[in-house]
């Protein structure tokens, strides 16, 4: 873990803020509108992406992030001149008070935002999975719970879900073994860490999030994309 972006100080109250918004249609329209309010620094990382898709899905949560953090009265945070990645490419603000943890599926866009509070947050579009592809980092009793659940799909991508949150919040990602990464379901975490962990089915698919510390979700947003557009403009 990166000296630069230490886990948030203990000593204030955590406060979490979870944003979702569903992205335009036209991919390619949406991505002209939203790099035209983006910090010319964040571009290149956008940019790398072959895909229309996975450029504006990136586009838009960095969009997101900067319209939160003003909401959230974290003016100078907003600008995102701050943005940096650690070794591990894990992004952070830095010399900011908040973490944050990005997601995207589909036309899916998710945004957690933790103040003195460490976040992970995953989503997953619901679309039709096969157990068998995930087998090997379920352990037995989820495996054998899901194959029963009524719903077997939502409940496997809650499963993944589940563990994507921990690893993105721990920082480590899925560079770890098939075993450490099944042990997250039975609350074996990477360095013996804690993660409080919540797992939620939405209508547009599953998702969950990671943190710290308990802490309550303190605001829902439904952003529209003009919300973000009108938010990230300067």
């Amino acid at each position: 873990m990166s000296t630069d972006a230490p886990f948030p100080s203990q000593t204030a109250e955590p406060r979490l803020t979870v944003a979702l918004c569903t992205l335009p249609d036209d991919a390619a329209q949406g991505l002209d509108h939203a790099q035209k309010h983006l910090p010319p620094a964040l571009l290149p990382g956008i940019q790398r992406y072959r895909r229309v898709e996975d450029r504006l899905a990136r586009a838009a949560a960095r969009l997101m992030l900067r319209a939160m953090l003003r909401r959230l009265g974290h003016h100078g945070a907003a600008s995102l001149d701050g943005w940096r990645n650690d070794p591990g490419g894990r992004p952070y603000l830095e010399g900011r008070p908040v973490d944050f943890s990005i997601s995207h599926s589909g036309r899916w866009v998710g945004l957690a935002i933790g103040q003195q509070l460490r976040v992970g947050l995953d989503l997953e579009e619901r679309r039709p999975v096969a157990l068998k592809d995930f087998a090997h980092i379920l352990t037995p009793a989820e495996q054998a719970r899901i194959a029963t659940e009524p719903d077997p799909a939502s409940a496997l991508l809650l499963a993944w879900c589940l563990r994507e949150a921990v690893l993105k919040a721990d920082g480590t990602g899925f560079i770890l073994p098939d075993a450490a990464i099944r042990a997250i379901g039975e609350g074996h975490f990477p360095g013996a860490r804690h993660w409080e962990t919540r797992a939620l089915a939405r209508p547009e698919g599953c998702l969950a999030l990671a943190t710290d510390r308990p802490a309550a979700i303190e605001a829902w947003q439904e952003l529209s994309w003009a919300d973000i557009l009108a938010g990230g403009a300067a």
